[in-house]
């Protein structure tokens, strides 16, 4: 497993979720730097720890793990193969979904 990106997918599923990195390390109780250790990778949480995120953040392991794709995911691997994208044109759009998507969800308010 890459823990960097189970801590992206962390951080991705705290900030969907509307939690600061301050009350997801309440929740914890552990000290922010903590959780921003284990976002940013540089941090491979316990078991224990990594169950409680997933509880916390009401989400699944298999999510965490990147064993499952967020619904963007899925969306751009079936526009990929409709369009017959490249694996770098499949990456650049996902990326820009996801830039897009705290916009969107901004003008929905």
């Amino acid at each position: 497993m890459d823990i960097k990106l189970i801590g992206q997918r962390i951080q991705m599923a705290r900030k969907q979720k509307g939690m600061t990195v301050e009350q997801m390390a309440e929740e914890l109780g552990f000290a922010t730097e903590s959780v921003s250790h284990i976002e940013g990778g540089s941090s491979r949480p316990s078991l224990r720890t990594f169950l409680r995120i997933a509880d916390i953040l009401d989400v699944s392991l298999d999510f965490l793990a990147r064993r499952t794709l967020l619904p963007q995911e899925t969306l751009i691997t079936e526009l990929s193969a409709e369009n017959e994208l490249t694996p770098a044109q499949e990456k650049l759009l996902l990326e820009l979904a996801e830039t897009l998507l705290p916009i969107v969800k901004k003008a929905e308010k």
